[in-house]
């Protein structure tokens, strides 16, 4: 790899080590691979009743939900942190929420109180 810095400070990684060599060998392992085994059996063979939004909404009322008082924790221990996502924000990084369940609450939140009169995306 040659690492050199352009004009506007920026420092630019040229990372051709000689790998254009394999990819070759590369593209033929997976060509030899192309159109393997795969199962016919699909979901629409199961003849399920399809699910209209009502439905769903009717459906998901009727489930207890389980761990609240956990949920409720740990968002709030989630919520200490906001200053800090504003400052790697503030510093040119990105935000990567990840784990089970949506992060959309935490988000919203964040936006609504660090970001109010900011330009962001949720």
């Amino acid at each position: 790899a040659v690492v050199s810095t352009q004009s506007t400070g920026r420092r630019v990684i040229d990372c051709d080590d000689g790998a254009g060599e394999n990819k070759e060998n590369i593209e033929s392992y997976f060509h030899s691979r192309k159109g393997g085994n795969t199962s016919n059996k699909t979901l629409h063979d199961l003849q399920l009743e399809e699910l209209d939004h009502n439905k769903t909404v009717k459906l998901l009322s009727k489930v207890k939900i389980k761990y609240s008082r956990e949920k409720a924790a740990l968002f709030a221990d989630h919520c200490q942190y906001f200053p800090q996502w504003l400052i790697y924000l503030q510093d040119g990084f990105n935000l990567c929420l990840y784990g089970v369940g949506s992060k959309r609450q935490i988000l919203l939140s964040f936006a609504k109180k660090h970001l109010r009169h900011r330009l962001h995306m949720v």
